[in-house]
């Protein structure tokens, strides 16, 4: 296969990409997770040019309309649940569209002080639409395609990215990679959307030391920060893959010196912000409390059952799941099959193995991505361990961990990245193409999604069920 149809298939699968993203975010009912409505309801508070210091808790007229007439239970609602659980989901979603209405109203947006980036740019489209409480539903659906929008940008620069740095093949492989992997976090309203492109191309540009990629790539992870405060947590990435280039003492201080200038005087206004709306820098508080988030004493953190080996397997499968795979459910169950997640933790292991042993080769790669995991798992178990979860629904008394990699997704590419180099490492040995192995696994993950997720499909309350 020449370089010049392997660039064409890139384009092609890049339109493909996006016709995944039309698809399953029409498909998948509206508010179908449990952070949608609230995203959706800073949507509108943004949109609607509300302050933006002290933005009120409860929902917006517009949220209490649309949610209260579109809101499905589909993702939640077991066929083969007790009648107990059946009232304590029709006290969550009463089945009367009045009841629901003061439902809604009675609640307090726990991301009310999020990072606003995301909701600039969404509330934007929200009033440039003109939608508002009394708009249909494929309006809102209009709004979900905006937000997929930011993925399918993301995905053609990564693989003009991939393409101009690692050559055609090895991004025509990793862009089928990315493309058919069941990570269901474009499809709905979420700033996790924006941190994607962000954090990976903040990262990507660290590995080289040239002083614009240096201050492009520490723009871009202030503006993560601007986005969803949690991507502190990756912030010290960038200079420690500086610290560990070849570059002379004096010339790795310059770099990391001017990135960590350029971050500090783009976060800092972030922080003053959120300083002068809610009395704290991080502006959590609010959000700690409606979650009903303890504070554990230092003996509860050392008999925390992390300690134990089942709680450390806990800890360790769940956000490696969540990070690849994403957490949405059907009528609460799994929409992925529990063979593919034992597949997909084994590819990201084998993978993370594969470039210990290419660290020569790979170096940069192999930086970034166990860094990434190293800072993940790092920040998770700092919020398993700081909070008592006994009063809250998640984390729970049960299960006190907090295991949603999902809320670290700009990491996400890096692993199909690894899985990706492991890839061409068996087609280099082999004599094979490794477009040919990752067309394979591909095939596995989009057959598998289609079978498990196609009862979304028959929902009468989607765009297509409307229609």
């Amino acid at each position: 296969m020449n370089n010049k149809t392997q660039t064409y298939l890139l384009f092609l699968i890049s339109i493909l990409f996006g016709m995944k993203l039309f698809f399953w975010s029409s498909i998948f009912p509206f508010y179908g997770n449990v952070d949608e409505k609230a995203h959706f309801d800073l949507i509108t508070k943004y949109g609607n040019g509300e302050k933006y210091l002290k933005i009120p808790l409860p929902y917006s007229k517009d949220a209490v309309d649309l949610i209260s007439n579109y809101q499905s239970d589909e993702y939640l609602r077991r066929v083969d649940s007790g009648t107990e659980y059946d009232l304590l989901l029709d006290f969550i979603y009463p089945p009367k569209q009045e009841d629901a209405r003061l439902f809604v109203q009675s609640l307090k947006n726990y991301q009310n002080n999020s990072p606003p980036l995301y909701y600039w740019i969404t509330g934007a489209y929200y009033w440039l639409a003109g939608i508002n409480s009394e708009s249909s539903i494929d309006a809102l659906y209009s709004l979900r395609w905006f937000s997929s929008g930011i993925s399918l940008l993301f995905f053609v620069c990564f693989v003009w990215f991939l393409k101009r740095n690692m050559g055609t093949t090895a991004a025509l492989s990793a862009s089928i990679l990315l493309l058919c992997f069941p990570q269901p976090v474009y499809y709905f309203l979420n700033n996790d959307v924006l941190s994607l492109p962000l954090i990976t191309f903040a990262i990507l540009l660290s590995w080289n030391s040239k002083r614009n990629h240096v201050i492009l790539s520490s723009i871009l992870m202030g503006l993560a920060v601007w986005n969803k405060l949690s991507n502190l947590a990756l912030v010290a990435i960038p200079p420690i893959i500086y610290l560990l280039s070849k570059e002379n003492k004096q010339q790795k201080f310059k770099t990391i010196f001017s990135y960590s200038i350029v971050l500090g005087i783009i976060i800092l206004p972030l922080f003053l912000w959120n300083y002068n709306s809610t009395g704290t820098f991080t502006a959590n508080a609010e959000k700690i409390s409606i979650l009903k988030w303890g504070e554990n004493s230092f003996e509860d953190m050392l008999n925390h059952p992390i300690r134990t080996w089942e709680g450390l397997k806990h800890f360790l499968w769940f956000p490696i799941l969540s990070l690849m795979r994403g957490e949405v459910t059907w009528r609460l169950y799994p929409i992925i099959p529990e063979w593919m997640d034992y597949l997909i933790v084994v590819l990201v292991i084998l993978s993370l193995l594969y470039l210990a042993w290419k660290r020569k080769s790979q170096a940069k790669l192999l930086q970034s991505t166990y860094l990434a995991t190293l800072f993940a798992f790092s920040f998770l178990t700092y919020l398993s361990l700081v909070f008592d979860y006994t009063e809250s629904v998640y984390p729970s008394a049960k299960y006190p961990f907090f295991t949603s990699g999902r809320i670290l997704i700009g990491i996400f590419p890096f692993f199909i990245l690894a899985i990706n180099e492991m890839i061409m490492g068996i087609g280099k040995k082999l004599n094979i193409s490794p477009i040919y192995f990752s067309i394979a696994l591909g095939l596995v993950f989009i057959i598998t999604e289609y079978h498990f997720r196609k009862m979304f499909i028959y929902s009468p309350i989607n765009f297509f069920g409307i229609l």
